[in-house]
């Protein structure tokens, strides 16, 4: 893709993380998990730019906790403000570009990681509002500041960790993707709405997505077309670490001057997870453009329930010291149809922790019933010995015995001893 990171440099290496209260809203039926000490900062980079002008990111990942973490990711995602309100709120802003920081580092109670990054406005920018966002994650999955699926709907982003820049372009001519037009269709072509979907594909090996490409351009541009399918939980960021991520559709095309071209292709589901992003990208080599979506829906007919956040609030452990394991867990935010009661489910979370020689020395187990709203558990636990590694393993049974859920975690002291600059 032509919209890509560059000179990415880091501060200073590994370190621990922490967290301390979470608390959880819904706003217009969305969860946000926010962790308030610990945030994701960029400082306010260049007012104007051009396309074609490097934009300039510096900023800090802050931890003012009393414990570590580790395994994180901070991901960044650059989005056109969509200048009609009807269309923003029904469709979300243009999604321009997501890309990745940091993978894999650790932050230590009270410090602080320095980040800086540089990005080319591509030639073929048009003029707007630009919006640069900032996410951090734990296991490529759980949400630290900000959230975990980079969709085109802005109201699913914390505005703390945004920030705002102007493109200036006497250009208006790129490649787009009419997001008004965008319909998914299971099987029996019953519509899916996409974005506060409450219906599903349910149980259907493929839908069918459609669409207008529309080409602003004075020439005929060949068009390569990307589609991917991903679990909302566990495939979201595999580009970033997988080659292997799951590309369902790919070919080219090509599209007349001027024209505004139909789409419609089938895509063959790959598994059954109930929350699903669908990407759309369309790039045009040639005029060095592209149009890039991501829409957010349920795929399955069966909610599962999956984890939210869960840790220690303690580490390393020493001999006969007190610490806190904890989780949260829910069903997804969109297992809800309009005018019926919140689902619930019957279910069994375990999560074990084991020393080096896989040794258990905790377990935090809950049996009984969750809803989308999520809820908090914790076990006050007291360590048997020095402990300076340990393997967290946590699992979600439904009352059937089907696995929903599962998470493997590692902590190892030894990632902590990098120095770090102190948060004030």
């Amino acid at each position: 893709m032509f919209f890509g990171a560059s000179s990415l440099r880091a501060g200073p290496r590994p370190g621990f993380f922490t967290l301390r209260l979470f608390f959880s809203r819904n706003k217009s039926s969305r969860q946000f998990i926010e962790i308030q000490s610990i945030t994701a900062q960029g400082r306010k980079p260049q007012k104007f730019l051009k396309p074609g002008n490097k934009l300039f990111v510096r900023g800090k990942v802050n931890n003012l906790e009393s414990y570590p973490l580790f395994k994180l990711q901070l991901y960044g995602v650059i989005s056109r403000i969509e200048p009609q309100k009807k269309l923003r709120r029904d469709f979300g802003d243009f999604l321009i570009h997501d890309f990745l920081v940091f993978s894999n580092f650790c932050l230590r109670a009270g410090r602080t990681k320095n980040f800086y990054f540089s990005i080319k406005i591509p030639a073929c920018s048009k003029e707007g509002l630009y919006r640069v966002h900032l996410n951090l994650t734990q296991d490529k999955r759980f949400p630290v500041s900000g959230i975990a699926y980079f969709t085109s709907d802005p109201s699913w982003y914390n505005q703390k960790s945004a920030f705002y820049f102007q493109v200036r372009s006497k250009s208006n001519h790129t490649l787009w993707i009419d997001k008004n037009s965008i319909k998914l269709t299971s099987k029996n072509q019953k519509k899916i709405p996409v974005l506060n979907s409450r219906e599903n594909v349910a149980s259907s090996p493929f839908f069918e997505v459609s669409f207008f490409l529309v080409n602003d351009f004075h020439k005929k541009q060949p068009v390569l077309l990307i589609f991917e399918l991903m679990s909302a939980r566990h495939d979201l960021f595999s580009k970033f670490f997988n080659k292997n991520h799951p590309v369902v559709l790919e070919e080219k095309i090509s599209i007349r001057a001027r024209e505004r071209k139909k789409i419609t292709r089938r895509v063959f589901t790959q598994r059954s997870d109930y929350l699903s992003i669908l990407s759309l990208c369309a790039i045009a080599p040639r005029s060095k453009s592209q149009a890039y979506i991501k829409l957010l829906f349920p795929q399955s007919p069966i909610p599962k329930t999956f984890f939210r956040w869960p840790g220690l609030d303690k580490f390393p452990l020493k001999a006969g010291a007190k610490f806190n394991l904890f989780s949260g867990f829910s069903l997804p935010p969109h297992s809800l149809k309009p005018g019926r009661r919140p689902a619930q489910k019957k279910i069994k979370l375990k999560i074990t922790l084991f020393d080096r020689w896989n040794k258990k020395i905790g377990l935090l187990f809950f049996n009984g019933l969750t809803d989308r709203k999520i809820s908090f558990i914790k076990k006050s636990l007291r360590a048997p010995r020095d402990i300076n590694y340990l393997k967290m393993i946590g699992t979600i049974h439904g009352s059937s015995g089907i696995l929903e859920d599962k998470f493997i975690r590692t902590y190892d002291a030894a990632r902590l001893k990098a120095p770090f600059k102190k948060t004030k």
